[in-house]
């Protein structure tokens, strides 16, 4: 009888899929700090003293905050968050990238003084950015003009997986005019439910040489349950 479980076992196993571990970390920022994510402020690391980076709400509803051009930022150019990505746990099938995001800035088209601050979404190898198709570029990039909010999904070309040392960043940069003055107006860009996602891949019907394997399978437990009855019986 174990030997009949066994085989079917053995076969069901060919056709389950398999159940990875997380590509990245703390995407959703449950946990209310930047578990899984590093920080960076004009490439010289954290900067302790400024108010870049924050975690807004309270657990497990968070989000993750970068800041510029505040009075209380220390940002000259840009603030990174990023997260290196371990892709050993991703299987065969197309993986897709999903986030939100939304962005403000305390001026905009209307005033005067306006320079758009932006920001930029992207891989990065520490030499080169990256796009989801694996070219050199961005995922995603815009202005900071007032309020907005976009729903962001990316099918990931497989030759992303390769690539050593490979990060998502997300990059605040603040915008300034030919002298290199900003507008002094604020900007900041929210990030919340980042995830890389393996979609599913469609399993093939068990050919006819399977079926007949489970067929037999099955037919052999049930013999062996009907002699193991009589036996009892006698």
């Amino acid at each position: 009888m174990l030997v009949y479980r066994s085989i079917l076992l053995s076969l069901l196993m060919l056709y389950l899929p398999a159940v990875n571990a997380a590509i990245l970390e703390n995407g959703d920022f449950s946990t209310c700090n930047f578990a899984g994510w590093e920080r960076d402020t004009d490439g010289a690391g954290i900067i302790a003293s400024g108010n870049d980076f924050s975690i807004n709400g309270t657990a497990p509803s968070c989000e993750a905050v970068i800041s510029v051009d505040y009075t209380d930022t220390e940002a000259f150019f840009a603030n990174t968050l990023f997260q290196f990505l371990d892709f050993s746990s991703a299987g065969s099938g197309p993986l897709t990238l999903s986030m939100d995001i939304e962005v403000n800035s305390e001026l905009s088209d209307i005033d005067n003084s306006f320079i758009a601050d932006y920001f930029v979404i992207s891989f990065f190898d520490g030499i080169n950015f990256y796009s989801n198709t694996g070219s050199t570029g961005s995922l995603f990039e815009a202005d900071i003009n007032g309020l907005a909010s976009y729903t962001l999904s990316f099918l990931l070309e497989p030759s992303l997986t390769s690539i050593s040392n490979l990060s998502l960043d997300f990059q605040l940069l603040l915008g300034a005019d030919d002298d290199g003055f900003t507008d002094l107006g604020g900007s900041t860009l929210r990030i919340d439910n980042v995830s890389i996602t393996e979609n599913s891949v469609p399993v093939p019907a068990p050919s006819g040489v399977i079926l007949m394997m489970i067929s037999l399978a099955a037919l052999g437990a049930r013999t062996s349950r009907a002699k193991q009855l009589c036996w009892q019986r006698s």
